[in-house]
Order: C-alpha cells, then sequence, then structure tokens
C-alpha cells in the first residue's frame, strides 16, 4: 500500500467539494481509497491538499486528474497547476 498527496488550488471550496466527493467511485476504481482533505485557514479555503492510500500506486499515477479539471472556468475550480507527490 502506498500514498498519493494532491495539492491543488481552489477558487472556492464550497463549490469544489461537493464536486469532489462526487467523483469518490472513479477514485475508488483507480485504488485510492481512504481520502483526506486538508484545506488553507483564509477565508474561501483556497489551497486544498488531499492525501489518499493506494492500492496499486502504479495504477493511480496513470490518472490525470483526481481532483478536479485543471482549468479556471468560473465554476469553484482552479489553478491549471495541480501537484501529485508519491512519497
Amino acid at each position: 500500500m502506498g500514498m498519493m498527496i494532491v495539492r491543488h488550488k481552489v477558487r472556492d471550496y464550497g463549490q469544489w467539494r461537493p464536486v469532489f466527493d462526487r467523483h469518490a467511485e472513479m477514485q475508488r476504481a483507480a485504488g485510492l481509497i481512504n481520502p483526506r482533505v486538508y484545506h488553507s485557514a483564509d477565508s474561501n479555503k483556497s489551497e486544498i491538499v488531499v492525501v489518499f492510500d493506494t492500492e496499486d500506486t502504479k495504477k493511480a499515477k496513470g490518472l490525470r486528474c483526481i481532483v478536479g479539471p485543471q482549468r479556471g472556468d468560473g465554476e469553484g475550480w482552479g489553478s491549471r497547476r495541480t501537484d501529485n507527490l508519491f512519497p
């Protein structure tokens, strides 16, 4: 078992979180389990870190996006950059 740490910026945590939660089945299918979401203390919680346990790290590395679209589209999504770290 491994771990995947995702660092991501969002425009609005309140809009982002329900969409993230709707992707739970896709995350599980990719072998990502036990997600823990942490956010910054600013008013809109714009910086997030998600920690997953991985059942299959190789499979998890093949996914392009776990936490949301990689663009700022006015829907509460964030930056074009998401950092996926595999310690």
